[in-house]
């Protein structure tokens, strides 16, 4: 049995399908050897037969093509001002980020959204605009209680919950 090498390379792996499929082995044993040495989880199957195809084919480089992959829009200017527009409304709106930066994708701004450094843990409940629309609407607005009081209460119900039903048990031994 071989000892296992955690996180290969991928250039390392390819170099050892160019050494065995060089040597005319099935795209299958090629495999097989790979996860014995490497782990199953290095390289599957379909990915190892088209390096095979590649390397039969000609190829001999082991490493990636360069490919040509969107540029990034985001520069630091960008960064800064949306930093900027953060802290003056703490209560922005993703809709509202994507107007005033057309040119980052929504998916940057949900990954900034979701961000846990940008938002204040504020208490909607307490919050004074929060409070004064509540009041608006004329509904009233109760302090959350406190744990002393809570306990009391709890206290309170199940004592009452527990005489309501023995009182009911006690009826319908009666009848």
């Amino acid at each position: 049995m071989f000892k296992i090498t955690e996180s290969p390379a991928p250039c390392d792996v390819r170099s050892v399908i160019r050494f065995l499929s060089a040597r005319n082995l099935p795209a299958a044993d090629i495999h097989r050897q790979i996860c014995e040495v490497y782990g199953a989880t290095a390289m599957c199957e379909g990915k190892v037969r088209k390096w095979v195809r590649e390397f039969k084919a000609g190829r001999d480089n082991v490493h990636d093509d360069s490919r040509s992959g969107r540029p990034c829009v985001i520069t630091d200017d960008m960064v800064a001002s949306g930093e900027a527009k953060i802290l003056e409304n703490r209560r922005f709106t993703i809709s509202t980020l994507s107007n005033d930066f057309p040119e980052v994708p929504r998916s940057v701004l949900y990954k900034i959204d979701n961000d846990p450094t940008i938002h204040d843990n504020a208490r909607p409940h307490t919050a004074d605009q929060t409070r004064a629309l509540l009041e608006s609407f004329g509904w009233e607005v109760l302090d959350p209680p406190t744990a002393p009081t809570l306990r009391r209460e709890i206290f309170i119900f199940s004592a009452i919950s527990n005489n309501i039903s023995a009182a009911n048990t006690t009826t319908m031994t009666k009848t």
